[in-house]
């Protein structure tokens, strides 16, 4: 299920975003004690951080996690937590309630993947709410297509998947289907004319090689969609 709703462009997709989902946590915060959002990374969610921040929710009572990471070094550029350190977790949010998704590892070059699951899904804690963004090929969190990995990410019964995709560089932990369809409700934030064309071919049908698709399509969960051209 989803609803769409186009904007003129990318700042004013995102303060409507940052408007709703801060009035979304105000609602539920008045009817329990603590709220639970997952974010993701990349760049196209910055210009929803620079409105997100400044709006004005207890902050104590939201307790953030990720949708995916790549599986990098904590203070590298590509990781999606050091992204939110860089661009969220500041000011009022400089101490913020947050769970990550990988555990700080000495040796980056002998990952074991059964290492990282068990950590990933032993801390994890299902997020009311989750913003997604969207590859031009499809893809939303880390569940990739092309990854061999993928039939078992999106029929998993674990929260947090491992998928190693073949166009798209690092190895990845990623909140499953079933993670993702057991949110309350999920927000896509995209803009530009070519992944508005993908979206326009996952709209049509359920496609697996577009995996955006399957959460569009889904019965289990509405999801939002705030675009811009």
């Amino acid at each position: 299920m989803f609803k769409l709703l186009e904007f003129k462009d990318n700042q004013t997709s995102a303060k409507e975003l940052s408007k709703t989902l801060s009035a979304l946590l105000k609602e539920k915060l008045q009817k329990q004690a603590l709220v639970r959002l997952a974010l993701s990374g990349g760049r196209s969610p910055i210009s929803f951080f620079e409105f997100f921040q400044k709006e004005n929710l207890e902050w104590q009572k939201v307790h953030f996690s990720l949708v995916d990471e790549r599986i990098t070094p904590k203070d590298s550029e590509n990781s999606n937590e050091n992204l939110l350190k860089s661009y969220f977790f500041k000011d009022a949010l400089s101490k913020p309630n947050f769970t990550p998704l990988l555990e700080n590892l000495a040796n980056f070059d002998e990952v074991d993947e059964n290492k990282l699951l068990h950590f990933a899904n032993s801390k994890f804690i299902q997020p009311d709410f989750a913003l997604l963004g969207m590859g031009s090929d499809g893809h939303s969190a880390s569940l990739f297509f092309d990854a061999p990995e993928f039939q078992k990410a999106i029929k998993s019964e674990q929260n947090i998947v491992f998928l190693s995709p073949k166009k798209a560089p690092f190895k990845r932990l990623s909140m499953s289907l079933k993670a993702l369809e057991a949110c309350k409700k999920l927000f896509l934030f995209i803009s530009g004319e070519e992944k508005i064309k993908t979206l326009e071919k996952a709209l049509l049908k359920e496609d697996e090689s577009l995996p955006i698709s399957l959460i569009l399509h889904s019965k289990k969960v509405q999801l939002y969609v705030y675009f811009s051209r």
